[in-house]
């Protein structure tokens, strides 16, 4: 199991409000969460997957989940 977690703390400034501090996210990559692994099967056979979900950013009103990968 593995992943990224994707924030940051932006200052913006010049605005009408003056400035504003917040916590923000999908400031890189996207936050992430994945597992991958592999398993012998016998007789010299393995099997592997990864599956990897990402968040991708809020664009139209909230937060979506993709899969990023799976074998």
């Amino acid at each position: 199991m593995y992943g990224l977690l994707d924030t940051a703390i932006v200052q913006e400034g010049g605005g009408v409000n003056g400035s504003l501090t917040k916590v923000t996210s999908a400031v890189g990559a996207g936050s992430r969460l994945g597992f991958k692994g592999s398993k012998e099967l016998g007789g010299g056979l393995s099997a592997i997957f990864l599956c990897e979900l990402r968040r991708l950013p809020a664009a139209a009103g909230g937060a979506r989940y993709a899969t990023a990968a799976r074998r």
